[in-house]
C-alpha cells in the first residue's frame, strides 16, 4: 500500500507539478522520464516483494486471506503507473522530436513571395516562425500575408501573428484557414477572405490532456480571439468545438464579428457572378406588382 501511495503520487502529482511549472520543454520530458523510470523501478521492487513475500508466507501456513489481500493490492500501483504512462509517453516522444528538429506534423509550410505578397501554404510546424522571421526582412515591401493552412503549432503561429500584427500587415485566406492559422488570420490590419475560403475554429489540442485542460493550459488563444474583438458568445462557441472537430462559421457571422472586414475582389466577382447565374436560370424574378428582373450582368 505504501509503494502504491509513493507511485501514485510521483506519477500524479509530481508529473502535473513539473508539467505547470516554467521549464523548457526538454527539461520538461528528461525531468517526467526520470520520474516514471523511478516509479518504473519502485513497482517492480514491489511486485517482486510483495509475490515472495505472499508466497512464503502463506508456505509457512499465514492467513490466506492476508496473503490474498497483499496480491490483490499489488497491482493498485502498477495500473496507476501504467495509466500515466499511457497517457504522458506520447507528449514526450513529440517533445524529445522537436528537441531534434523533427516535427511529426510533417513537412513545414511553403514560404513564397510574389511582389508584395507573402504566401504560406501548409503546417505551421516548428521551425516555421524562424523561416517566415528571415523571408520577410529580405522583403520589407510586403504588405499581405496570404494563408493556406490547416493549423498546426500555437506558438509558431503566436510568433508570427505577432510580426504581422508589429508590421501592419493585411491578412487574406487563400482556401482553408484552420485552428492555430486563424491566429495569424487574426492579426491583419485588414482581414480578407478570397475565392472558396474559410475559416475554421476548434479548441486546442494538446497531446495528453483533455481538450478541457488544454482550453485552460492555453489561454493565449483566448487572448488572441478577445484582442480581435470577437464576441464572447463566438470565442465560447470557438472553443467549445472539439479538437477533433471543426467549426465553419458563415460569412456573415464573420463579417458580423468583425473577424473578417472585406472580400477579395476576385470573391465578390465570383458571388455575383452567381447571382447573376441565378437571375438567368431562374428568372424572371418578380420584385413588386410593376418590376420584374428580366436579365442581370455584373
Amino acid at each position: 500500500m505504501l509503494t502504491a501511495l509513493v507511485v501514485g503520487v510521483l506519477t500524479t502529482y509530481a508529473v502535473d507539478a513539473i508539467y505547470k511549472s516554467d521549464v523548457t520543454d526538454g527539461v520538461w520530458a528528461f525531468s517526467t522520464l526520470a520520474v516514471l523510470g523511478l516509479c518504473i523501478i519502485i513497482n517492480a521492487w514491489a511486485v517482486v516483494g510483495i509475490l515472495r513475500s505472499s508466497k512464503n508466507y502463506l508456505q509457512k501456513g499465514g492467513r490466506v486471506a492476508l496473503g490474498v489481500t497483499a496480491i490483490v493490492l499489488m497491482p493498485i500501483g502498477t495500473l496507476c503507473l501504467v495509466l500515466q504512462i499511457s497517457k504522458t509517453s506520447p507528449a514526450i516522444l513529440e517533445s524529445a522530436l522537436l528537441q531534434v528538429g523533427i516535427d511529426p506534423l510533417g513537412a513545414p509550410a511553403s514560404l513564397t513571395v510574389t511582389g508584395r505578397e507573402l504566401h504560406i501554404d501548409g503546417h505551421l510546424t516548428i521551425n516555421l516562425a524562424k523561416a517566415f522571421t528571415a523571408l520577410i526582412n529580405k522583403h520589407p515591401d510586403v504588405t499581405q500575408i496570404s494563408i493556406t493552412s490547416p493549423g498546426g503549432r500555437l506558438d509558431t503561429a503566436l510568433q508570427i501573428a505577432s510580426i504581422i500584427s508589429e508590421r501592419k500587415l493585411n491578412t487574406v485566406v487563400v482556401g482553408k484557414c484552420s485552428s492555430a492559422c486563424t491566429i495569424i488570420f487574426l492579426s491583419g490590419k485588414t482581414r480578407m477572405l478570397d475565392v472558396n475560403s474559410t475559416l475554421g475554429f476548434h479548441s486546442p489540442s494538446v497531446l495528453g490532456l483533455s481538450d478541457i485542460e488544454a482550453r485552460f493550459r492555453s489561454p493565449e488563444l483566448t487572448d488572441v480571439y478577445e484582442a480581435a474583438g470577437l464576441s464572447e458568445a463566438f470565442i465560447s462557441k470557438a472553443l467549445r468545438t472539439p479538437s477533433t472537430t471543426m467549426w465553419y462559421p458563415s460569412d456573415d457571422t464573420l463579417i458580423r464579428q468583425g473577424a473578417v472586414h472585406s472580400l477579395t475582389q476576385a470573391r465578390l466577382k465570383q458571388e455575383h457572378e452567381l447571382e447573376v447565374e441565378y437571375f438567368r436560370t431562374e428568372g424572371p424574378l418578380k420584385i413588386d406588382k410593376l418590376t420584374k428582373v428580366v436579365g442581370a450582368k455584373i
